[in-house]
């Protein structure tokens, strides 16, 4: 805003110096002038400095009347075309009576002509029309044609009539001008002209009459003369030859007849075709005025149900409020369309009075449309004391009618209805409605309204309602984000609640999972009660990291209960892959697994790993019958994961699943890993990783990227947690957030050893989402040129992220980019 502000002040400033006859150098405008005598189309040379001085020269008497001498000079000594065309183009600003008669000299000659009315159309002084006026019976043709249209811009109302005369011309291009300029003077002596014209006119010429006569009949009404405009447009209401010029008349009529029109409407409305129906409808929509709202709610009490429904879409678009118990009427109608367009006006229309309809609409509608259209226009209802109808309304009638008002409430996200719902979700008799309020604070509440929640878990109105409590504390803990510290709230209801409450508790936390969370849940698996041992098996099961995972199998495998044990396995497996290694926990899963359906459920897991005794695993279980197909699929995965370490390795495995799997998706999945494996040859994949690190409170990639961590100093300090970066793929790239997580505004490090058989410069090229810079050898080095030594090269990345997705590509090649075969890559 101060930005602009100053703007405006500059201009002003500028403005007023101009008109106050800001110093004007007239002795370089001339000389300028002079020198443009001579000057030919095309010629180079910036003018708009002498365009700018000229426009100065304007406001002030003494200046202009010189610039406007030298001009006149141009025009009689010029040597080129180009020359009088730019005086002309300047004359425009400057030029006053003085200029005239050599500018009417020049309307003779067929060459200058056209400049020169381009300059006299756009000289304010009388004399600049008359001169024009004057001409207009000496010439014909094109020239004809373009004083015509001089006069137009001009503005010579003066000329109509001799104007006029021309209507009738035999040079088509000189009646045609004609009769565009009595329509755009709009004088209402020329109106019998081209009526008569038309009389006698076919194709273009009287389609040209026709916008001629419309636009003096909008000259007529500006001026007030409105009768002799409403006769025009009446006539082209009523005897109009084509759908457009009717409309184009009854539009006219609107503003000729004011409110006395909205019977026309009406008549076109029920007797005219689709396109003058609609257009109607629409022109009314425009129309204000209790009268016109009175008659559209007859119309819709009477109409056939196609003119209904553009009936209520227009009272939408004139907001009519007044309509609305008419419009609400109307969602009862068995036509779909009209139904939908009624329940889609009352969004707009219907304030407080239409939730009850749009609800039970919602309810009770067995079109899946209609339902849709309904709750949404419930979302959008507006107006005073809204909320506060919603919480009424919410609170009589039939119960899915109440359900529909109390999930809209909570669609809408209106903090200040949380307090109502609250109150609702605790006492509310009807169970169907109580709960849906149970969902409504979830959808409402903030984290630290929490405990609202938590304490309904420990004494709901209804043992049943917990289920709903669960769903919305999830929720709200979705919306919160990952580990924080309202894992407190959760431990705190735990620790008072009854054994039935606890499972419910208990299954919250994996979505806390702080180390006080994880002892909790160890806590609860010594319950005496086995449905609060259960949830704890459960929460284990569903934690969002690897740090359960020595509970998972510990309890796999020393549990006496077979349920427990089952579901410690199953969870086991699934937290495999967010382990540091993987493969290790897969090799155990498969030995606690006791029968077919288990192992599958490691082969299923078995491809997020990338070792060579993944590889090994799957292959011994190909020659199962009960699991061969899920252990070609795995030996597939794992192959392709595995393949930046062991190349021929991995193909053979690929090659061996294509020979002899007999599935034809097993074998396409193997024919595209052989071809990943080609696409990433060169490709540098055996990195070690460590991160993410972020800026509390920054929500900008960049600003992390910029920071210097720990790494950055000594990526060799002890206190780093260098893990290895899974071989995860997002395209050509590597994903890196299924190592580091889905995270935003964070920067992450890479390493890996470089082996070269000989010192060389190599080529580094790396493509990254979203920044990245690296280091070889602790030198700082782009994507580029590469300097290898003899033996081990420590290279190291560093990787940000903005938002959205992570991920990098690193390529090795010789400096003409062709692969280099005596480079290896390893983790160091």
């Amino acid at each position: 805003m101060m930005r602009k502000t100053m703007i405006l002040a500059l201009a002003a400033a500028t403005l007023a110096t101009v008109s106050m006859g800001a110093d004007v150098d007239v002795q370089r405008i001339t000389e300028s002038l002079d020198k443009l005598k001579a000057r030919t189309w095309g010629q180079g040379g910036d003018l708009r400095q002498l365009d700018t001085s000229v426009a100065m020269a304007s406001k002030d008497a003494s200046a202009r009347t010189k610039v406007e001498a030298k001009l006149i000079e141009v025009l009689t000594e010029g040597k080129t075309l180009a020359a009088k065309s730019y005086a002309c183009r300047l004359l425009r600003t400057v030029g006053t009576a003085r200029c005239v008669p050599q500018l009417a000299s020049m309307l003779a000659d067929p060459a200058t002509a056209d400049i020169a009315m381009f300059a006299l159309a756009r000289i304010e002084a009388p004399q600049a029309g008359a001169a024009l006026e004057e001409m207009l019976p000496k010439t014909s043709g094109r020239i004809q044609a373009g004083v015509i249209n001089a006069l137009v811009t001009a503005g010579r109302k003066k000329a109509t009539p001799a104007i006029a005369g021309l209507v009738g011309s035999s040079d088509r291009q000189v009646a045609a001008a004609a009769v565009r300029a009595i329509g755009k003077l709009g004088e209402p002596e020329a109106v019998a002209t081209l009526q008569k014209a038309r009389s006698r006119a076919d194709g273009e010429k009287k389609i040209a009459i026709d916008d001629a006569l419309l636009n003096c009949a909008d000259a007529l009404v500006a001026a007030g003369n409105v009768k002799e405009a409403d006769g025009i447009y009446n006539a082209f209401y009523t005897t109009g030859d084509s759908e457009q010029r009717k409309l184009a008349g009854l539009r006219g009529l609107l503003s000729t007849r004011g409110k006395k029109a909205a019977g026309l409407l009406v008549q076109a409305i029920q007797n005219g075709s689709e396109g003058v129906r609609r257009n109607a409808i629409s022109m009314m929509a425009l129309t204000p005025g209790q009268a016109t709202t009175d008659t559209f709610v007859q119309l819709l009490q009477t109409s056939s149900p196609d003119v209904q429904e553009l009936v209520i879409l227009a009272l939408a678009q004139r907001g009519d409020t007044a309509a609305a118990p008419a419009v609400m009427a109307a969602t009862t109608s068995k036509d779909t369309k009209v139904c939908l367009a009624a329940c889609e006006a009352l969004g707009q229309i219907g304030g407080a009075p239409a939730i009850r309809r749009l609800a039970e609409t919602a309810a009770t509608t067995r079109d899946r449309q209609v339902n849709q259209v309904a709750r949404s226009s419930l979302l959008r209802l507006g107006g005073a004391g809204i909320d506060a109808a919603f919480f009424k309304e919410a609170g009589r009638g039939e119960t899915k009618t109440r359900v529909e008002i109390v999930r809209a409430m909570g669609a809408r996200r209106k903090p200040a209805t949380y307090a109502a719902i609250r109150e609702m979700a605790r006492t509310e008799a009807d169970e169907a409605v109580r709960q849906e309020a149970i969902a409504t604070m979830g959808r409402l509440a903030q984290d630290s309204q929490l405990g609202d929640l938590l304490q309904m878990v420990l004494t709901p109105k209804q043992p049943g309602d917990r289920s709903a409590i669960e769903r919305a504390a999830a929720n709200v803990l979705a919306k919160a984000g990952g580990a924080s510290p309202q894992a407190g709230p959760i431990l705190a209801a735990l620790a008072k609640a009854p054994d039935d409450a606890k499972p419910t508790l208990l299954r919250l936390l994996p979505r806390r999972a702080t180390g006080e969370a994880l002892a909790a849940v160890r806590g609860a698996l010594k319950s005496a009660d086995p449905g609060v041992a259960e949830a704890a098996v459960r929460a284990l099961g569903d934690w969002p990291n690897a740090d359960c995972a020595g509970d998972l199998y510990a309890l796999a495998t020393g549990s006496d209960n077979a349920r427990f044990r089952a579901l410690a396995f199953r969870g086991y497996v699934r937290v495999a892959p967010m382990a540091d290694n993987p493969t290790a926990v897969y090799v155990r899963a498969m030995k606690l697994a006791r029968d077919s359906g288990e192992v599958r459920m490691v082969l299923g897991g078995l491809g997020h790993a990338d070792t060579p005794e993944a590889l090994q695993l799957a292959e011994k279980y190909t020659t199962e019958k009960d699991v061969r197909n899920e252990a070609y699929m795995a030996l597939v995965k794992v192959a392709r994961n595995y393949g930046w370490q062991d190349a021929k390795r991995s193909r053979a495995a690929l090659n061996k699943a294509i020979a002899e799997s007999g599935n034809e998706n097993i074998r396409r999945e193997a024919r595209r890993a052989i071809d990943q494996l080609d696409r990433w040859k060169g490709h540098v994949l055996a990195w070690e990783a460590v991160g993410p690190y972020m800026i509390k409170g920054v929500l900008h990639g960049d600003t992390v990227f910029r920071k210097v961590f720990a790494p950055e100093k000594n990526p060799d300090d002890p206190s780093l947690e260098w893990k290895r970066l899974r071989t995860a793929f997002e395209g050509d790239r590597l994903n890196l957030e299924s190592t580091f997580g889905p995270v935003d505004y964070c920067a992450g490090y890479l390493r890996t050893t470089i082996l070269s058989k000989v010192a060389q410069e190599a080529r580094i090229e790396w493509s990254v989402d979203d920044l990245a810079k690296g280091w070889i050898n602790g030198k700082e080095i782009r994507s580029g040129k590469l300097p290898l030594r003899k033996g081990e090269n420590k290279l190291m990345l560093k990787v940000g992220d903005h938002a959205g997705g992570w991920a990098v590509s690193v390529k090795l090649t010789d400096l003409d980019r062709k692969p280099l075969e005596n480079v290896t890559a390893k983790l160091p």
